[in-house]
């Protein structure tokens, strides 16, 4: 699961945005 892992990665860089970034990679 790619996008698991990124998404992860992504969350602790960005937790404030955290929703918009779960969208993007949701798509």
């Amino acid at each position: 699961n790619r996008t698991l892992k990124e998404k992860k990665v992504i969350f602790g860089v960005s937790q404030r945005n955290d929703q918009m970034v779960v969208s993007i990679y949701e798509i």
